[in-house]
């Protein structure tokens, strides 16, 4: 943590005062001012209902080098303001497996971006750590040059065959425009809460559009292009919007859930729309309102990682089978389980099927065949319990952020 602030302090000193602005801001398609440039050589910022990601791509011959996309953390200017609305830098940390490369991005006016890469060799190559400077240029501003070649090939772009669904200003597809390919629960962390006037979906999946966020109040499927939402009474009325799901639950459906369990769970209820992460007292904590959830000590990245999860699978409830050393946690959204995935999780497969309580000794754990999931120590009451728990609520991945010793620890169902 001191390293990045420590990097960040030079960056800003080498660039001048940030430009104050947000999430909108950083958000599109960015490409370096020299065409002559041998590191970096175009960005992709997007906003994913939860949290910045960052798409990079380097110099390399005869095609550009694709970096991936990770998860980034946007840095308002001052203590209690919000990111979203305020941010004035980006970092994302890329690991390429020989180096750890640490992107610095600060908005600047006339849609640009300065940044700032501080590169680190992890191969044992004993090649000394370097810092590289540019600045990015926004496709499409005055003098952006329009973009460069092979832009499009990143396939996240509302090109042909994309699916997803785009929002109009105005009625009949006119207007400003918004394209969204994922759950989105909140339309003003994007500018777009009660704006939308028309419709157009791409593809043949059906969306589902809120009127409040959080997917709350009235809703509407929508499966085709629709050209004027007053009718209805849709006008300026969407605040949140995602794919639509036969099955109740959202990202992936729910998981098992089937009878009723012999014991009563232990949960806490949680607002996911609230949860953050926030340094406090010194350490990276996952936050509801001034309740804390989880705390990460100094790890800022992982972190704000667990908030985007539990902001991205909406989960409702923490629940505890044990609390302490010997107690296992897992989350639920409503009464269920949910599945499905997102890039990054860090999970390992399980069978419900073939998961037992047994005794080791004076140790009781739960397990999978040879494979241990959780040691319940002498416990014997709470091993049977979490069994019957995978088996109700049809558990097939234990996921985790920050291992080892993971301060967060989650469930899928299959």
């Amino acid at each position: 943590m001191r390293f990045l602030a420590l990097i960040a302090a030079v960056a800003a000193i080498w660039t001048g005062p940030a430009f104050a602005a947000g999430y909108n801001d950083f958000e599109g398609r960015w490409r370096n001012a020299d065409p002559r440039t041998s590191d970096l050589t175009r960005l992709r910022i997007r906003f994913d209902g939860a949290g910045l990601d960052v798409r990079a791509w380097g110099q390399c011959e005869p095609r550009d080098c694709d970096w991936g996309r990770v998860d980034a953390v946007a840095y308002a200017p001052v203590p209690g303001a919000n990111p979203v609305t305020s941010a004035t830098e980006v970092i994302a940390i890329y690991n390429p497996g020989f180096a750890r490369k640490t992107v610095i991005l600060t908005l600047r006016p006339g849609d640009r971006l300065s940044y700032a890469i501080y590169t680190h060799y992890t191969d044992g190559s004993r090649r000394r750590a370097f810092v590289t400077r540019g600045t990015m240029i926004k496709r499409g501003w005055p003098g952006g040059g329009g973009g460069w070649p092979g832009d499009d090939d990143d396939g996240e772009g509302p090109g042909p065959g994309r699916v997803g669904i785009t929002l109009f200003e105005h009625t009949n597809y006119d207007g400003a425009s918004r394209f969204l390919n994922g759950d989105t629960p909140n339309l003003a962390m994007l500018g777009w809460n009660d704006i939308a006037s028309s419709l157009r979906v791409r593809g043949s999946e059906a969306w589902e559009v809120c009127e409040h966020v959080n997917y709350a109040g009235r809703c509407r499927v929508i499966s085709e292009d629709v050209p004027n939402l007053i009718p209805g009474g849709w006008n300026d009325a969407i605040s949140s919007v995602r794919r639509y799901r036969d099955e109740p639950g959202g990202p992936g459906g729910p998981g098992g859930g089937e009878g009723e369990l012999s014991f009563e769970e232990d949960c806490i209820s949680i607002n996911p729309s609230l949860v953050e992460a926030r340094l406090t007292g010194g350490e990276w904590k996952v936050v509801q309102g001034s309740n804390w959830l989880l705390s990460f000590g100094l790890r800022v990245v992982e972190a704000q990682r667990a908030a985007n999860i539990i902001r991205h699978y909406r989960f409702t409830q923490q629940c505890f089978i044990g609390r302490g050393g010997n107690g296992m946690t897992y989350w639920k959204r409503g009464d269920r389980v949910p599945s499905g995935g997102i890039p990054g999780d860090d999970c390992n497969r399980v069978d419900p099927d073939s998961v037992q309580a047994r005794r080791f000794g004076a140790s009781w754990r739960l397990v999978d065949g040879t494979s241990s999931i959780f040691d319940f120590g002498p416990r014997g009451d709470l091993a049977r319990q979490a069994e019957e728990l995978v088996r109700h609520y049809r558990l097939g991945e234990q996921c985790f952020v920050g291992r080892p010793n993971p301060p967060m620890t989650y469930w899928l169902g299959e």
